[in-house]
């Protein structure tokens, strides 16, 4: 018998099975790709891919370390899910932060009874009301007339009518999250409003008539003061134009909208501190700090920085930082009372990089010593006396990672509850 039929037959069935395999195997991967584009399309690549840029995997994560005042006894420290990245901004007045992951991201978190940075909304629940307030602008949403809105936690409060520069506006908070300041534009067109209610007031412009060089204010009150230079400044020749060649002017728009000038000649790379606590004014500059009264600048005290700081080297900037809610300053390490310009005190290791926080409840300040990595330093602001250092450890307290690590001090917060939370991050060791 032939086996020729039978023969092409077998023959002619395998390629029309391979066939059908190849198309299936198309539409498979058509399907996959079709949708990736459809995925990519509704969520970020990088998010798709790696998580989001607050806990995406791959990158070193927060620690938290939670301490209870007034000596700093350890309640807790653990490693968190919240990249080391991370910026963040504490909600006055409460346990919530606002988390800024960049490229688009963010996320509002709640420290939790287990001490965990508990998500309560994101970039994708606008909607979702939250407990306190960050304010900031943004673009309105709801017109297309190029005008900023004012956000309230990221969701659109209300839009904000300015007369110009709108792209280039800037918010401040005054007066414990209730008014604020808008300046728009830089240079001779730089410009300053006030908002009474930042809810539904109108910002309406200060007018300091001469050009602004930089703004000063204490964001517990409503007082705004202004470093001006005038025309003849800019045009004269003298070789030492940069020395005293601007004053300060100053309004409290809560209670008048008069403008007042203050006889007080302020170096072009001054740095200067209002502090509504004392009502007092300081102006440090090269070879002095001199601390005024705020409201008629008058004298009070003048500290020559060579009579305390016999070792400082070359172009080292000074630093000037002012505590909220307390008539002190720090002058690099010195802490001076503002009410009459003495110097109260020395405190080791502070430096206009360290951070801080008050506690107001145990007249105790907290601050990283910038010479001890994960120290902190506590002194009594009402005795006026150095208590006590602690040193911040790197395992976790519940046990589950017994891995230690070097870290440095971010932040420092004092919290609703009273205790005082520090996140560290790992210590680059590029």
């Amino acid at each position: 018998m032939a086996p020729g039929p039978l023969s092409i037959g077998m023959h002619s069935e395998k390629p029309e099975r391979s066939f059908s395999k190849t198309r299936a195997y198309a539409v498979i991967a058509a399907l996959f790709f079709l949708s990736i584009i459809l995925l990519a399309e509704f969520s970020p690549l990088t998010g798709l891919l790696s998580g989001n840029e607050i806990t995406r995997s791959g990158v070193e994560k927060y620690r938290v370390h939670i301490m209870a005042p007034p000596e700093l006894t350890k309640v807790a420290s653990k490693l968190t899910t919240v990249n080391q990245t991370v910026k963040l901004d504490r909600l006055a007045g409460t346990s919530i932060f606002r988390l800024d992951g960049g490229q688009g991201y963010y996320s509002y978190r709640k420290l939790n009874s287990q001490f965990e940075l508990e998500e309560l909304a994101s970039q994708k629940d606008r909607d979702t009301i939250i407990e306190g307030a960050f304010y900031s602008l943004g673009a309105d949403s709801k017109n297309s007339n190029n005008k900023p809105a004012i956000l309230l936690n990221d969701r659109r409060l209300r839009s904000l009518d300015l007369s110009d520069s709108e792209n280039s506006a800037r918010l401040y908070v005054l007066n414990g999250n209730r008014s604020g300041l808008v300046t728009t534009g830089s240079g001779k067109s730089f410009k300053v409003f006030y908002i009474a209610d930042l809810k539904k007031s109108a910002p309406k412009r200060i007018d300091f008539k001469d050009e602004i060089r930089a703004i000063y204010f204490d964001e517990n009150a409503t007082r705004v003061y202004a470093k001006t230079s005038s025309a003849r400044d800019d045009s004269s020749t003298a070789i030492n134009t940069n020395v005293y060649n601007q004053s300060l002017k100053y309004i409290d728009p809560a209670q008048s909208w008069e403008i007042k000038s203050l006889d007080i000649p302020v170096q072009q790379d001054a740095q200067v501190a209002y502090l509504s606590k004392g009502e007092a004014l300081c102006v440090l500059d090269r070879e002095k700090l001199r601390v005024f009264g705020a409201d008629d600048g008058q004298v009070r005290e003048i500290i020559y920085l060579k009579d305390h700081f016999k070792t400082r080297k070359g172009d080292k900037e000074d630093s000037l930082v002012a505590l909220p809610m307390v008539p002190a300053v720090l002058l690099n390490d010195i802490l001076i009372d503002v009410r009459d310009g003495s110097i109260v005190d020395t405190l080791p290791g502070f430096t206009g990089e360290s951070l801080f926080a008050v506690d107001y409840g145990n007249k105790n300040l907290y601050y990283s010593p910038a010479s001890k990595n994960m120290e902190i330093t506590i002194y009594d602001l009402h005795n006026l006396a150095l208590k006590t250092s602690i040193r911040l450890g790197t395992k976790n307290s519940d046990g589950v990672d017994r891995k230690e690590r070097e870290d440095t001090l971010k932040y420092l917060f004092m919290l609703e509850n009273g205790y005082l939370m520090g996140l560290s991050a790992k210590t680059s060791t590029s």
